[in-house]
């Protein structure tokens, strides 16, 4: 089939998709999104090469829905690294946020979509290199080969979080020894701190703190984050407490108030709530849901996370409300 049939193809099963919402049985119905586009369609549903004939055939790669999702975003959320590339390669904009406040690399981080995110930077670290020559040395340093750089600038800062991603360690350290800024804000939005405490990277992020990386620098993401909420969505330990030794703040809030206690209970991580609370961390602080971290962890359902909270002397204030992210669109 060629391209522009299967584009054609794509079409007609979204107009049948939604034309069937109406008569599925209320409890399997999705909320109806008319303004969901054949391109965020296929961005969706992993599938490079409809994506690909569908641009081909004319649709805007920034096509967004009412909520303002793009086809970028829906892919990266998911996961669907290879659409990611394509949608970058055919000029769909990283940097551009929907209604929510959230971009692409926003909802990758946010659900560890790892290939999705190396996709992001790696297209971005390019776009920042100086000249043909760092150019080539950045595409190929991102494929796994050893290169020296040069990497000037914002291009060494987000190869630092790229290697960070893939977990090369050690290339990323010989990038900081040849003056890559440690503690640089870069157009991704995050710095390579957070991005190796993200990934649980404990050597990367040593040296890091040790090249001058500051421990309570945010990032310019959704949340404004630090590196350990970072490290709170998957429980590294081991690395909030290289941040805290470094001076982290316990109970330094995101854009919404929520401290780094609040992101580990609602992830749900027992040990580093141990740690958390041990290092002074509050136990009465409210943010995005007005909610304690008891109320946190007692919503989404964590009983380990409440049994530490008890312990300390968390005692809920309400009831438990219901459990969950709202639905990805």
């Amino acid at each position: 089939m060629d391209r522009r049939r299967m584009a054609l193809t794509w079409f007609l099963t979204a107009l049948a998709g939604l034309g069937s919402v109406a008569s599925a049985p209320e409890s399997a119905q999705a909320e109806p999104a008319p303004a969901d586009s054949p391109l965020l369609l296929a961005a969706r549903s992993g599938d490079p090469e409809s994506v690909n004939a569908l641009m081909e055939a004319g649709a805007p790669p920034d096509e967004a829905n009412a909520e303002g999702h793009t086809p970028l975003m829906a892919a990266a959320a998911r996961g669907h690294a290879a659409v990611v590339r394509v949608l970058l390669e055919r000029g769909a904009d990283p940097a551009r946020l929907a209604g929510d406040g959230y971009s692409a690399l926003d909802h990758a981080m946010e659900r560890g979509q790892r290939q999705a995110v190396v996709e992001l930077l790696r297209h971005w670290a390019l776009a920042a290199a100086p000249d043909a020559g760092s150019r080539e040395a950045a595409r190929a340093l991102a494929a796994g080969e050893v290169r020296q750089g040069p990497f000037p600038g914002e291009a060494g800062s987000l190869l630092l979080s790229l290697l960070a991603t893939q977990g090369r360690d050690g290339e990323a350290i010989e990038l900081l020894t040849k003056g890559v800024d440690p503690d640089a804000l870069d157009r991704s939005g995050y710095r390579p701190l957070a991005m190796a405490a993200r990934w649980g990277r404990l050597e990367l992020v040593r040296a890091l703190l040790a090249r001058g990386a500051r421990p309570d620098a945010a990032t310019r993401s959704r949340y404004q984050s630090t590196a350990l909420m970072e490290a709170s969505r998957d429980g590294h330990v081991l690395v909030a407490q290289a941040l805290l030794e470094a001076g982290a703040d316990v109970n330094r809030g995101d854009r919404h108030g929520d401290h780094a206690l609040n992101w580990t209970c609602y992830f749900g991580h027992a040990e580093l709530a141990e740690l958390l609370v041990e290092r002074g961390a509050r136990l009465d602080v409210t943010g995005q849901t007005d909610d304690t971290p008891i109320e946190i962890a007692r919503r989404e359902k964590h009983p380990a996370v409440v049994a530490v909270l008890e312990r300390a002397g968390a005692r809920p204030g309400r009831p438990a409300a219901p459990a969950g992210l709202p639905e990805l669109r």
